[in-house]
């Protein structure tokens, strides 16, 4: 009788990592953008909006006895000067007896020149 709660909360567990992975498959690789994604000009449900989160993916990892560490993807789309501000993420971070740490930290700007080449700095 006790192992039917163990038994339904495995296997709630395992249908929700099923569908996380799932999930991976939508987010674009680092540095792969679609040109479509580059011409928006404006949000189609808020015409006033100045910027627009693409996306923004995160990933939670655990190695033994290390430490946990957070990967996270986020692509944003300026649509306006206004939206500059957008880009400025900011990261949390506590460094209390070197507790955490940020490392391996990567952006870039991916634009549409002139002759509507992509451009990435």
């Amino acid at each position: 009788m006790n192992k039917v709660p163990g038994l339904a909360f495995t296997l709630v567990l395992s249908l929700s990592l099923i569908a996380q992975v799932q999930n991976e498959k939508n987010i674009p690789d680092w540095g792969k953008i679609g040109k479509a994604d580059l011409e928006l000009t404006e949000c189609d449900f808020d015409k006033n909006a100045e910027a627009i989160v693409l996306f923004d993916a995160g990933e939670l990892v655990s190695y033994d006895l290390k430490p946990l560490e957070l990967k996270r993807h986020i692509r944003i789309k300026i649509l306006n000067n206004k939206g500059l501000e957008q880009a400025n993420i900011k990261i949390p971070f506590y460094n209390y007896r070197t507790a955490e740490s940020i490392k391996d930290l990567e952006a870039q700007t991916i634009n549409l020149d002139a002759s509507g080449n992509i451009v990435i700095n």
